[in-house]
Formats: structure tokens, sequence, C-alpha cells
């Protein structure tokens, strides 16, 4: 187990500036003078937001990081990983993964993904994936993926696809799919297929 390895002058700053953000948010939010307070707050936020690189792939709770491996998190802002970055909350974030980019609950983040680039439940405000973009219960606002764009429960605002745009029980907003764009049980509000639009 080795603290803060791999790309480690980036996680030192992430690591620093995520301490710094978090504990003045604190402050703003439940002002003190008491000077032990704040110690404990820190004392508290440190080991939340450290990033543990260990066998290559990185671990942090509430922090920010980048690996040459894998990232494992409970609530990020900022995830980079040459495999892949996964979060169960990413809140205003940016998750860069070259393989595949998985969060359980995103508000208003951005994915990009070499391979699958999938959120649970969420805004995302951008998702870019070789492969598949997947949003489940979801709003979208840009899917771009080389094979499927598929949104599950939710609205849209512009999809494309190499192969298939999907949207069931929702909205759409505009298809662009190399064969098939859908919408099952929705509205639509223009698609564009090479091969059928239902």
């Amino acid at each position: 187990m080795r603290l803060l390895g791999g790309v480690s002058m980036a996680n030192i700053w992430l690591f620093v500036i995520t301490v710094a953000a978090y504990f003045g948010l604190w402050a703003l939010a439940n002002p003190t003078r008491e000077y032990k307070r704040h110690l404990r707050r820190f004392a508290l936020l440190v080991p939340l937001c450290v990033p543990f690189e260990i066998g290559g792939n990185v671990f942090t709770v509430i922090g920010n990081a980048e690996s040459d491996k894998n990232i494992y998190s409970v609530l990020s802002f900022y995830q980079k990983a040459k495999q892949s970055a996964y979060a169960v909350v990413t809140l205003l974030a940016g998750q860069t993964a070259g393989k595949n980019a998985y969060a359980f609950v995103n508000l208003l983040g951005d994915q990009k993904a070499g391979r699958d680039a999938v959120v649970g439940i969420g805004l995302p405000v951008s998702q870019e994936a070789k492969k598949g973009a997947v949003v489940v219960f979801g709003v979208s606002g840009y899917q771009k993926a080389g094979e499927g764009a598929v949104i599950l429960f939710g609205l849209s605002g512009y999809q494309e696809a190499g192969k298939y745009a999907v949207v069931v029980f929702g909205v759409s907003g505009y298809q662009k799919a190399g064969e098939d764009a859908e919408i099952l049980f929705g509205l639509s509000g223009y698609q564009e297929a090479g091969n059928k639009a239902l």
C-alpha cells in the first residue's frame, strides 16, 4: 500500500485543493472561532480525502484523484483513470477513463470513456463513449456513443450514436443514429436514423 503514488504530483495537488475546499465550505456553513473545532474538522477531512494507491488502483472516500489504473470513490468531483473510474456519487464531476466510467448517482457531471459511460441515477450534462453511453433514471443533455446511446425512464436533449439511440418511457429532443433511433412510450422532437426511426 502506497500513499499518494502513481501520478503523485497531480494527486498531491488534488488532495490539497480538495481538503482546502471542503474545509472552507464547512467553515462557511458552520462558522466557529474555536481552533479545536477547526483541528477536529481538519483531522476528519484528511483521511476522507486522501487518495490511497493499492496495486496501482487509487481508492478515496470523498477525494479526487488520477490513476494509471482504476479509481474507486464514494464521492468525487474529479476522476481521471487510464483504465476505469468508479464512483457512488459524482457531483459536477469530470470523470475520464480509458476504459469505463461508472457512477451510481451523477449530478451534472461530464463522463468520457474509451468504452462505456454509465450513470445509474442522474442528470449528466455530457457523456462520450466509444462503445455505449447509458443513463438509467435520468435526464441527459448530450450523449455521443460509438455504438449505443441509451436513456431509460428519462428525457434526452440530443443523442448521437454509431448504431442505436434509444429513449425508453421518455421525451427526446433530437436523436441521430447510424442504424436505429427509437423512443418507446414517449414523445420525440426530431429523429434521424440510417435504418429506422421509431
